[in-house]
């Protein structure tokens, strides 16, 4: 009998690689009847056809989406984040208790203005934020990263990307300690919105002057 080939050479072998001459020995191996590498080759091919058939499947866009936050997260915080600085605060004056504790948030965080709206969920727990990022010179609008975080949770709860108009909605825990995350797709700036400290506060004298 021929003697054994490794692993690697089969693995080649399986795929259809490698020299015609050594193929022609490994085939002639398989054909003397060795169960160890005739086992090893039907577990090769049985791996194969797992791999080809998961190669097929595209990643949910959510998955894409999250691989993608990591990375930009991760060079953005090679640089201390900018806290956006709160600017205006608006509550309803009427309507339901649900109505009345919704709110319209200004932020300022350098050049760029940062505007929220938020709606808390019927049981509370949780706050449906929309917004937009009004460019400036130094913080672009579209392709941004925004993500959600709650008081307790260092990784991000939910997360979207702010689309041509720097526009965009993410679901945020309804905690004093929740904030958003911006990542700017074209410098990589990281700015933080303190957003339940800010949500919880009273209006400020700005708007106190304004009512």
């Amino acid at each position: 009998m021929t003697p054994h080939f490794t692993a690697e050479r089969w693995a080649d072998y399986v795929r259809g690689l490698g020299a015609q001459d050594v193929r022609a020995r490994m085939a002639r191996h398989l054909a003397e009847g060795c169960a160890q590498c005739n086992g090893l080759v039907q577990l090769l091919e049985d791996v194969g056809q797992v791999v080809r058939g998961n190669a097929a499947m595209a990643p949910p866009a959510w998955v894409v989406d999250r691989e993608i936050l990591r990375f930009d997260d991760h060079t953005a915080r090679r640089c201390p984040p900018l806290v956006a600085s709160l600017v205006s605060i608006q509550r309803p004056q009427s309507g339901s208790a649900t109505d009345r504790a919704a709110c319209r948030l200004i932020y300022r965080a350098l050049d760029a203005v940062l505007e929220l709206s938020l709606t808390p969920a019927p049981d509370g727990a949780v706050w449906f934020v929309s917004g937009r990022i009004h460019p400036g010179r130094t913080v672009a609008c579209a392709g941004c990263l925004v993500s959600a975080h709650g008081s307790d949770d260092a990784s991000a709860s939910a997360a979207a990307r702010t689309d041509a108009a720097g526009q965009f909605a993410v679901v945020c825990p309804s905690q004093e300690g929740a904030r958003l995350e911006i990542i700017c797709a074209s410098t990589y700036t990281l700015i933080d919105v303190p957003l339940g400290r800010d949500a919880a506060s009273q209006p400020t004298p700005a708007d106190q002057r304004r009512a």
